[in-house]
């Protein structure tokens, strides 16, 4: 299992991934308005969008994760 949690900004992310489910469970906060999402995710989609959200400046792969990462994201968008 994976687990964890990360704060960006106005974000928090609290995410496992269970081996056994091969789906990640989400919570999406926005800490700015306290609205919060919870999704089921397919991994390839999580953590390319995780992957944009942390690195910010495009790297390691943005335009090939992009059409995934968009697939992570619900009401609350947290990928540039």
């Amino acid at each position: 299992m994976i687990k964890g949690f990360i704060i960006m900004e106005d974000t928090k992310i609290e995410f496992s991934y269970p081996n056994e489910t091969g789906k990640v469970n989400v919570t999406i906060q926005d800490t700015f308005t306290d609205i919060s999402e919870d999704m089921i995710i397919k991994p390839e989609y999580f953590f390319s969008a995780l992957s944009i959200a942390v690195h910010m400046d495009g790297m390691p792969d943005a335009e090939k994760d992009y059409p995934d990462a968009e697939k992570a994201m619900g009401k609350i968008r947290w990928i540039p």
